[in-house]
């Protein structure tokens, strides 16, 4: 797979690409004080972030592209809302983080609904959000740092 290439990858449902694609801008363009990252001895910016529509190029193999761009990202940013809960999509880049061994780096950006409502109308997270596979095969609830 390579190097880690990005410093997050931006999970979202395309019904939400509005909002994935101002907290792209975001990241990419925050920067950190120069006091502060030359305490954490790091650049001041965040670096590159992973969103489909700007990062990705024409392939005849899409899901080859998304499951290498998740093993070289740092992490992985949900955009969580109603849309996104119910996406194939987002519950499997979820997944397939997960197996990378780094699904303690797995971050929630609400924009919409309410988490674990049990409301497929409300719940902005996707069911991979909700449960955590153990080793074993147990489900244990999660909280996912938002």
């Amino acid at each position: 797979m390579g190097p880690l290439a990005y410093t997050g990858f931006i999970s979202y449902s395309q019904k939400d690409a509005v909002a994935a694609a101002r907290l792209h801008r975001w990241l990419e363009h925050f920067k950190i004080s120069r006091d502060v990252a030359d305490q954490l001895e790091r650049p001041a910016s965040l670096g590159r972030f992973f969103r489909d529509d700007d990062e990705m190029s024409a392939s005849s193999d899409i899901t080859q592209q998304i499951n290498d761009a998740l093993h070289r990202s740092d992490s992985l940013i949900v955009v969580c809302s109603p849309n996104s809960a119910q996406s194939k999509w987002v519950e499997a880049e979820i997944q397939q983080f997960r197996k990378t061994g780094r699904g303690d780096r797995v971050f929630a950006y609400i924009i919409d609904g309410v988490p674990n409502s049990g409301d497929p109308d409300t719940e902005c997270f996707p069911p991979s959000l909700r449960l955590g596979g153990e080793p074993d095969g147990a489900q244990l609830p999660i909280e996912p740092f938002g």
